[in-house]
């Protein structure tokens, strides 16, 4: 059956919604040939581009109606001798004269500006649902997170008081009590409209991901190898440049394609850090974190006030509603959403700061997992849920590692994800760098640690190294051979192999000279032999990474143990670049603190000849001297 709307005259069209008629801008600008799918072309896309969409063939009829009982007909259009003739009459004087009198004329009229101001026109009510925009429930909403939380509020904030209008309400000692009124607004319009842009289609969520699939465990490495993603996970400069300008649903759909990524050695199948849109439309508190953690990178290069503010409000209002959501009933049901959020305001922070106070996220983590039913029920049936606590237990090891503690997640969480996550899709080699074997290790020797502490703190207690000298035996032990020429393996997989290699055999010297410095060493005593051996072993191995791999990215900190025990300045002007390097490449501060860290250790080491100066002493004398409201923590990894 015709359609009434279609003309009988009108000719067999493209395909509006697949196809464009002509190439996208880019394309046509840069004479490439553009496969015109919509919404972005793959040449775009494949050259790390966003795709600036096609260009609309708009024609204004003249003299068409627009509303009323004659929309859509033709009215007089009327014949203008002159413009100083229109600008004499009223704009609405001809309407009037034309109303009720609908004329055949079809051709085109002289179109002349005339003086004068449009009438009253009410402007189109935006149709925003509630879930999205908080702000449009009102301002006299209060929220009352509980006191951890506030203190999240004071941390990583770069925005002074006059830079914020509403910087007050995200200070630690009035937050609970004053009226929040929005701090950032999200122009996102989840109506339906992103379909039709085409932007968080299933389908594309489903091609994308099929993109990443690797095996895990040890039988990734083949996949993984003609992974792009796997060599070089950084945002395209392109989008880099442009920033603030970019939309909220671009910037969402930049953070599934690049951002969500970059903390990672790979984009693997099941990446803890992307979120499916189904989750961040009804979850207020995870788009904002969302928001934040995407406009952190897209304005790493410029770093105005209003770049660092907004990011700051989404920060601030993400930890707001996430603490009042936590306070709502029935939040037991949505642990891995809130598990989500934890996750993206954790990294978050370690991105601004390797300074800060982590050990609150993980807190919360932990009493989240136990208020929905604990490990045994959780860990098991969700496969997103092991991934994500397999983040937050890498945070937590390296953390307690450097803070000679406990671990305040419980070493079965580790345990299970091992157990129930072998075919999920990820391997902590491709979240970290690290494998799975030296994780158990580091968690074990940050348990000892805390032991040794409290044993050299009181005369009556002693400590048994046997326990020590077991944990050494099981880290030489772990087999990693070094890859051996063959010819049936292209140029990129053996490089890929070699630079895994080095990778894997600098977390295992880290470990060991943690051993040795933790353990081993006197504290007034000379520096031990294997502790610098083993330094030269990490330089050696991180030099032998290519610089380009996100292999070398992911080595941060047996980087840091090593650099702490150099003294030839070639080896601290490698430490200096990489640092510096890999700070603008993935934007995570981290590395620069880090960088820090070592400056002040030689400056020790230079002006006082002491082998008693470690990387342990600045570490606690940055945590001791620290202006937050609680004792941080020190996160490099």
């Amino acid at each position: 059956m015709t359609s009434i709307l279609q003309s009988p005259t009108q000719t067999r069209r493209t395909n509006s919604l697949g196809r464009a008629k002509s190439s996208c801008q880019h394309c046509q600008a840069a004479g490439l040939t553009c496969d015109r799918a919509r919404p972005q072309c793959f040449t775009c896309i494949s050259n790390g581009t966003i795709c600036p969409g096609y260009k609309l063939d708009l024609r204004w009829q003249r003299g068409v109606a627009a509303k009323g009982n004659l929309a859509g007909f033709r009215y007089p259009t009327p014949k203008v001798r002159s413009s100083k003739v229109c600008s004499q009459s009223h704009p609405g004087e001809q309407k009037r004269r034309w109303r009720g009198k609908v004329s055949k004329d079809t051709g085109d009229r002289h179109f002349t500006f005339v003086d004068g101001t449009l009438g009253g026109k009410r402007g189109r009510k935006a149709n925003i649902p509630e879930t999205v925009c908080p702000e449009a429930r009102g301002q006299d909403q209060r929220l009352e997170p509980n006191d951890q939380l506030n203190a999240l509020h004071q941390t990583n904030s770069g925005v002074s008081d006059e830079q914020s209008p509403g910087s007050e309400c995200v200070q630690f000692m009035h937050f609970a009590e004053a009226s929040r009124e929005p701090q950032a607004r999200l122009d996102c319009d989840f109506d339906g409209s992103a379909e039709v842009n085409g932007l968080y289609e299933e389908q594309a969520y489903a091609d994308q991901e099929a993109s990443y699939i690797s095996s895990p465990g040890d039988d990734f490495i083949g996949n993984i190898c003609e992974n792009e993603h796997y060599c070089q996970i950084s945002i395209p400069p392109r989008i880099q440049s442009v920033g603030l300008d970019l939309g909220c649903h671009s910037i969402l759909s930049c953070y599934d394609q690049y951002i969500c990524a970059i903390p990672l050695t790979a984009d693997c199948f099941l990446n803890p850090f992307r979120v499916s849109n189904q989750t961040y439309v009804v979850s207020q508190h995870l788009l904002h974190a969302i928001m934040a953690t995407s406009l952190f990178h897209l304005n790493r290069l410029n770093e105005s006030k209003d770049s660092i503010k907004l990011v700051d409000s989404h920060r601030s209002e993400s930890l707001g509603l996430y603490s009042k959501a936590l306070n709502s009933p029935a939040w037991q049901n949505k642990a891995v959403t809130f598990l989500d959020t934890a996750l993206l305001l954790m990294y978050l922070d370690s991105a601004q700061s390797a300074l800060g106070l982590y050990q609150i996220h993980l807190q919360g983590v932990r009493s989240i997992i136990e208020c929905s039913g604990g490990e045994s029920t959780l860990i098991p049936n969700n496969s997103k849920l092991r991934a994500e606590l397999a983040m937050f237990i890498w945070y937590d090891a390296t953390i307690a590692l450097l803070a000679r503690e406990e671990l305040v997640l419980p070493l079965s969480y580790l345990e299970s994800i091992l157990r129930h996550g072998h075919s999920d899709g990820w391997s902590y080699l491709e979240l970290t760098g690290c494998l799975e074997e030296f994780v158990v290790i580091m968690a074990k020797l940050s348990s000892l640690a805390q032991q040794h502490e409290t044993a050299r703190e009181k005369e009556n207690l002693y400590f048994d190294m046997g326990a020590v000298d077991e944990v050494e035996r099981t880290l030489r032990g772990v087999p990693v051979p070094y890859p051996i020429f063959n010819e049936q393996l292209d140029e990129e997989t053996l490089d890929f192999l070699r630079d895994r290699y080095h990778c894997i055999e600098a977390w295992r010297n880290a470990l060991l000279i943690y051993i040795e410095r933790v353990f081993r060493w006197q504290r007034a005593g000379p520096v031990p032999l294997n502790a610098k051996y083993h330094a030269r072993s990490i330089m050696e191995h991180a030099k032998c990474i290519r610089k380009e791999n996100n292999f070398q990215k992911q080595i941060l900190l047996p980087v840091f143990l090593a650099g702490a025990e150099v003294k030839r300045e070639e080896d601290r002007d490698f430490v200096r670049d990489y640092c510096s390097w890999w700070t603008r490449l993935c934007g995570s501060k981290m590395f620069i603190d880090a960088a820090s860290f070592c400056e002040e250790i030689w400056i020790k080491l230079n002006e006082e000849d002491c082998d008693g100066i470690w990387w342990g002493s600045i570490v606690d004398r940055k945590c001791a001297e620290s202006e937050l409201p609680m004792r941080p923590q020190i996160l490099l990894g």
